[in-house]
């Protein structure tokens, strides 16, 4: 979801995770998604 651009607070709200620790421990961004999200932000 943060890959598609959702904010934290977004993506906590739809997952149910209470903070920003756990909902840290279970998100795994791809450095690549990253950068093209960045890329069409930009464009």
């Amino acid at each position: 979801m943060f890959e598609a651009g959702f904010t934290i607070e977004q993506v906590a709200l739809v997952t149910g995770h209470k903070d920003w620790k756990m909902l840290k421990r279970y998100t795994h961004l791809k450095p690549e998604s990253l950068h093209a999200l960045a890329a069409s932000r930009v464009a």
